[in-house]
């Protein structure tokens, strides 16, 4: 009765019970989703490959367990899988390699662990590679650069290391880049404004040194820049002000000292977040960064500014009238 059911969307629903029964596997899916529900079960390796012409697996927002089978890599015709927060566990299959058509790869918010095959670096098709909140470990490939037609790289909240390689700098399109949470080591690509598309960079929280390159404030569109609680030296780069559409600044809790450049008149006009606490800049806060916060003279977007200009010590390590929240040394 079934076999020419082409699709089936159970989507944002409570259903609960077995997702993969029998009935499922004498169709002719090329769509199949259940997310947003309560469905158990594993994926059933087996009988995966009889959905050959299978498009879409959305099964992301249920309660499914155990591994992601091997056989995925016998659908062929994949281009999107979203299979996160679910409790999956094991190691992502190096058959993910044999999907050439496939776009979309979101298996964030599960317990697999593992690292990341090779072969994944083959799909140049891809454009979205979300693996966030589980516990991958290892590095990143130099062939992380054959993705070029990637937007997303999501790889935050793991046990990655390693240096963030240079080819990652070849990926033009890319809009959003997560590493953050993470134990990533060595400098920061310099060639990053080769990334012109890029709007949201969260590097934080992770063991990176180096200086921060002044590329990052060559990108036209980049709206958030996160490089928190690494080890970070050097001074803040003169080059900030170059960035027309920054919102949102973190650089607290690193090794950067030296003091806060001054910025020309009219430019950080969209900034509302910058946070340099928790580093060894002293000084001043210079007038121009004030005057982001005034709003009888300009209406200002400076919502949040935070320093070292608490006291002890006395006077503060650093000076500022404006910020919005003073930490001590």
């Amino acid at each position: 009765v079934l076999t020419k059911l082409l699709a089936l969307d159970l989507e944002n629903n409570s259903m609960q019970g077995e997702l993969f029964i029998d009935e499922l596997f004498e169709t002719d899916l090329r769509l199949l989703s259940a997310s947003n529900n309560i469905f158990t079960g594993s994926i059933p390796g087996d009988k995966l490959p009889k959905l050959s012409n299978l498009r879409q697996l959305w099964i992301a927002e249920n309660v499914l367990f155990g591994s992601i089978p091997d056989e995925i890599g016998d659908l062929a015709k994949l281009n999107s899988l979203l299979a996160f927060r679910n409790t999956l566990s094991g190691n992502m299959p190096t058959t993910i390699g044999h999907l050439l058509e496939l776009k979309t790869f979101d298996i964030a918010e599960n317990r697999l662990s593992g690292r990341i095959p090779e072969e994944i670096y083959s799909l140049t098709t891809l454009e979205r590679f979300i693996i966030s909140d589980n516990d991958f470990e290892g590095t990143i490939s130099q062939s992380v650069g054959n993705l070029v037609n990637l937007t997303d790289f999501w790889l935050d909240s793991n046990i990655m290391e390693g240096t963030i390689p240079n080819e990652i700098t070849n990926l033009v399109l890319l809009e959003n880049l997560l590493l953050q949470k993470n134990d990533f080591t060595g400098v920061i690509p310099e060639s990053v404004g080769g990334m012109t598309k890029l709007e949201f960079a969260d590097l934080s929280e992770n063991s990176l040194n180096g200086m921060i390159p002044i590329d990052f404030f060559s990108i036209p569109n980049l709206e958030i820049l996160y490089l928190s609680n690494n080890t970070l030296t050097g001074n803040i780069p003169d080059q900030i002000s170059n960035a027309p559409s920054l919102r949102d600044l973190y650089l607290d809790g690193n090794a950067l000292d030296g003091t806060i450049p001054d910025i020309p008149i009219d430019t950080l006009q969209t900034l509302e977040e910058f946070l340099i606490n928790h580093n060894g800049i002293t000084g001043t806060m210079p007038a121009s960064i004030c005057i982001l916060r005034n709003d009888t003279i300009n209406p200002g977007n400076l919502i949040s500014l935070w320093a070292d200009c608490g006291i002890p010590p006395d006077p503060p390590q650093l000076d500022c009238v404006c910020c919005t929240k003073c930490f001590s040394g």
